[in-house]
C-alpha cells in the first residue's frame, strides 16, 4: 500500500478554502501510485479472460493492454514534468493531470465553452486549464520507436475496425464467430511487456522506502528474459514458413467468393 502523502495534503489545504498553498513537490509520485493501483485491477481483468473455461478471449485483452500503456505513458510524462526545472511545464502537468481532474470530481470545476472552445472553468467561468488529449501528445522521446506502432494495433481492437474482421471469421466454414482464438502470443506479449514497464516505474520510485527491493529487481529481470525468450521462439516459428493470417484469409474470400454468411453463437 502507498500513501497519497501530496493528494492529502492538498484535500487539507483545499477543505481550509487553500488548495493553491499545497506544495506542488509532494506529488511527485502521486499519479505513479494511482496508475499502479488502477493498472493491477486491468491485470487481474486480463488474467481472466486469459484463463477463460470456455476460451481465451484475446481480442478484448488487446483492449485493456492499451488502457495500460495509455496509463504507463501518461504516469511518465507527469513524471517527468515534476521533476523537470521547467517550473510552467510541472504546474502544467499537475494541473492538467491531477488537480483540476479531481476537482472536477467533487463539483469545484467542470467543462464548459470560453471562445467556442471546451476547456475547464470554475463556477464563475474562470478558465483553469485545457482539456487533456490522448495519449500521443505525451509520448517521450524515448518511448517513440515502440509506441506508435504498438498502439496503433491496440487500436484496432478498441475500435470498430474492419481490418481485424479475420479476428472473427471461419475460414472452414465461410462465416463470422464468436468462437474463433487468436494471438495467444500476442495477448501475453503485449501484456507483459506495458505492465513490466509500469511496474518498472514503481521499483525505480526514489525516495521510497520498498522492502526486500533486490526481489522487486529480480522479478523485472525474469519478466524481460521471459520476453527475450518468447519473441526468439515466435521468430523461429516465422522462419519455417508461417503464413501471414491476413493474406490466407484474403486468398480463401478471393479463392470461394462471397456468400450468406451468419455469427455463429
Amino acid at each position: 500500500m502507498a500513501t497519497p502523502d501530496g493528494l492529502i495534503e492538498y484535500l487539507n489545504c483545499l477543505d481550509k478554502g487553500r488548495g493553491s498553498s499545497a506544495s506542488k513537490y509532494t506529488y511527485i509520485y502521486e499519479f505513479d501510485y494511482f496508475v499502479m493501483t488502477k493498472s493491477t485491477k486491468t491485470l487481474r481483468a486480463i488474467r481472466s479472460l486469459l484463463n477463460s473455461n470456455n476460451l481465451p478471449m484475446n481480442e478484448d485483452i488487446f483492449i485493456l493492454v492499451r488502457s495500460l500503456l495509455e496509463n504507463y505513458i501518461i504516469s511518465q510524462y507527469i513524471r517527468t514534468s515534476i521533476r523537470s526545472k521547467d517550473v510552467d511545464k510541472m504546474e502544467k502537468a499537475i494541473a492538467d493531470f491531477i488537480i483540476n481532474p479531481y476537482e472536477i470530481a467533487m463539483g469545484f470545476a467542470k467543462k464548459g465553452k470560453l471562445k467556442g472552445k471546451y476547456v475547464i472553468i470554475n463556477d464563475n467561468e474562470k478558465f483553469l486549464g485545457q482539456l487533456v488529449s490522448g495519449p500521443s501528445k505525451y509520448v517521450s522521446e524515448s518511448e517513440q520507436r515502440y509506441f506508435r506502432p504498438l498502439y496503433d494495433f491496440l487500436c484496432k481492437f478498441s475500435h470498430c475496425s474492419f481490418d481485424i474482421m479475420y479476428c472473427y471469421f471461419e475460414s472452414e466454414n465461410m462465416s463470422f464467430s464468436t468462437e474463433k482464438v487468436n494471438g495467444p502470443f500476442w495477448a501475453l506479449i503485449c501484456t507483459l511487456f506495458v505492465f513490466t514497464k509500469l511496474y518498472e516505474n514503481i521499483v525505480l520510485a526514489k525516495g521510497e522506502d520498498i522492502e526486500n527491493i533486490k526481489s522487486h529487481f529480480d522479478v523485472l529481470y525474469d519478466s524481460l528474459e521471459l520476453q527475450l525468450e518468447m519473441i526468439k521462439e515466435h521468430i523461429e516459428i516465422f522462419k519455417e514458413g508461417y503464413r501471414d493470417i491476413d493474406r490466407e484469409f484474403l486468398s480463401l474470400i478471393i479463392e470461394k467468393g462471397a456468400k450468406d454468411n451468419f455469427a455463429h453463437e
